[in-house]
């Protein structure tokens, strides 16, 4: 099974969290739509912004997090938001 949605820190022992989304991304040979991707770090500002996007991250988000429960419920909408759009899409 396949999860809707997935945070990934920038540093990670092995791997950097960047690599992990491109490798994941490159690897997803299913029909599935591949998770919402949230790569976070204490790290913030545009190159931390740009770098999620480069990376192929659906959105950048800046540690520390003042409520763990509004950053999950902000990818929890983006979840949602992505199975209207291809709800809508498979209307057609």
């Amino acid at each position: 099974m396949q999860p809707d949605g997935v945070f990934v820190d920038v540093l990670m022992p092995g791997l950097s969290g960047p690599e992990v989304v491109r490798k994941a991304l490159a690897d997803n040979v299913s029909e599935l739509t591949p998770p919402v991707i949230a790569l976070i770090s204490a790290f913030s500002g545009e190159d931390s912004e740009k770098l999620a996007a480069e990376c192929g991250a659906n959105c950048f988000i800046a540690k520390p997090f003042e409520d763990i429960f509004t950053v999950v419920d902000g990818l929890a909408r983006m979840i949602e938001a992505r199975r209207r759009a291809e709800k809508k899409t498979e209307d057609l």
